[in-house]
């Protein structure tokens, strides 16, 4: 019976020094995992934002641009971003008579130019030529 045990614990030995030998590579690997980890975390760059104070510049850089975002903020005018070549481009149009601004660039009376929204019926008409 004393046998029995001294084997069973032999045997109990040697699954232990075998899980040990798997553990140590495990360890090991997670320790490369994470040493990449760190120097991957030390590359991340973050985009550089440039503000544009001309509207030549901010559309020479923007052409072609991956995604342009824009909003009306108010007491500033209208805020453009655009993503290209891995940077942002920013630019605020800040024009001080909006609609007066509009009626030049569009041939339109000022009178007829409103700040809103056109709402439609149901069905949308499309523009001439799409």
């Amino acid at each position: 019976m004393e046998e029995k045990g001294w084997k069973s614990l032999d045997l109990a030995i040697k699954a232990l020094r075998g899980h040990e030998g798997r553990l140590s590579s495990y360890v090991e690997r997670l320790k490369a995992v994470a040493d990449k980890l760190e120097q991957l975390k030390g590359n991340v760059r973050h985009p550089v934002v440039l503000h544009c104070e001309s509207w030549a510049d901010f559309v020479e850089k923007s052409k072609g641009a991956s995604l342009v975002a824009f909003e009306w903020v108010e007491g500033k005018g209208l805020a453009i971003s655009a993503v290209s070549n891995g940077k942002i481009y920013e630019y605020t149009f800040k024009a001080k008579n909006f609609k007066a601004y509009l009626s030049q660039q569009l041939s339109v009376q000022e009178e007829k130019v409103v700040e809103g929204e056109i709402i439609l019926p149901r069905k949308n008409i499309p523009c001439e030529g799409e």
